[in-house]
This record gives C-alpha cells, structure tokens and sequence, in this order.
C-alpha cells in the first residue's frame, strides 16, 4: 500500500467486513473518500477472500480485461470491427491499464463501471429502449459513488437526449428515467452523510469541497 488513498480503502474496507460500520477509526464516522470502491469491490474481496491485498489485485486484473472488452464492444456499436480491435489493442496496451491494476485505488473499478455505462447508455440510446437507459443511471450512479467527480455528467447529456428522440415528451421522460435510476445509489450517500454530519457533502470530505 505505497499510496496513502490505499492504506485509506484498505482501512475502511476491512473495517466493514469486521462489523465496524463505514469507519476508518473505531467509532468515528467516515466520510472522506466516496464509498463505491470500498462497498462493491474490496469490501466483497476482503469478504470472501479475507485481508488480502494480492485476492484484491487479482481481483482488479479481471476488471482491467473487462475494460478491454467494454471498449470492443463501445467501438463496435457505431464503427467496425476492425475499429473496435484497434481500440481495444490500445487499451490493453495502455501503461495506466496496467499499471493501476496492482494498486488498491479507485482508477480500476471506476474506468471499468464508467465503460460499462457509456456501452449501455449509447447502445440504449441507439435502439431508444428506455429499460437500457435505465440500467445505464444505475451504472453510472455506481460509476459516481466511486469517483465524484462524473456527479455533474447528466447535466451536459441533458441535450443529448432531445437529439435522439424525435418527442420532447419522450425526451424528457428518458432523461428522467435516467436521472432516477442513477439516484438510486447516490442519493443514499448524500442522505448519510448529512444525517450523520449534518451538512450536505458532495462526494466526500478528503481532497475538499
């Protein structure tokens, strides 16, 4: 754990498993960094695995091959398939990719929920299915819990939106749906924190506001 942001997951994450609640201290509340890593990949890993950063990093080698995958099938969906090797081969041989497996940090799990989402929200948006629309907020409500820094995304697809559909009404309709589904994992966030802290926190308290 060479950076502190990992000895800070590593923390917190083993602080779930053993019953101690989202804490990096015994008994004080957490809310410096974003809880979507710690909950749905380490916390899980440690879970089964125990406190084992190499059960972690493994772990993360499989999401690093699946973001691979999800950028093959991102490329697919509007250009070839020779396009879509060529961006996958880039990817896979991309230093970051590899480099941030080994590391128990955020930039893995959040580039492969990120992909996931951009190939399900333009595949939605290719067929208008409003059910792949849906899926796709919850993605990336997922893909902002675990780096806030994508909160604001929906605003700038806002426009997006009326470009596909023909109707204002099934525009907005759409883009609610979306906006809802991705509220389902943040708002619970955001509804914690200011119970416990009683002060409205975006994202988390480490690195500012």
């Amino acid at each position: 754990l060479i950076w502190q942001d990992s000895s800070i997951y590593d923390g917190v994450a083993w602080n779930i498993v053993q019953g101690n609640g989202y804490v990096l201290e015994t008994g004080i509340p957490f809310a410096g960094r974003e809880p979507g890593y710690i909950l749905f990949f380490l916390a899980p890993v440690y879970f089964l695995f125990g406190h084992s950063i190499l059960a972690a990093q493994i772990f993360q080698v499989f999401l690093s091959v699946s973001i691979a995958l999800f950028v093959y099938l991102a490329a697919r969906l509007f250009f070839s398939k020779k396009i879509g090797l060529l961006a996958t081969g880039m990817a896979a041989a991309w230093p970051p990719f590899i480099g941030y497996t080994g590391e128990i940090l955020t930039e893995t799990a959040f580039t492969f929920l990120f992909l996931v989402f951009i190939y399900i929200f333009l595949k939605g948006l290719k067929i208008k299915s409003l059910k792949l629309i849906f899926f796709s907020g919850l993605v990336l409500g997922l893909s902002i819990l675990t780096r806030f820094t994508v909160f604001f995304l929906p605003v700038f697809l806002f426009p997006v939106f009326f470009l596909v559909f023909t109707l204002k009404r099934q525009a907005a309709r759409a883009f609610f749906i979306f906006v809802f589904a991705a509220a389902i994992f943040v708002a619970p966030w955001l509804v914690r924190n200011y119970v416990v802290f009683d002060a409205f926190i975006l994202g988390r308290t480490g690195g500012g506001d």
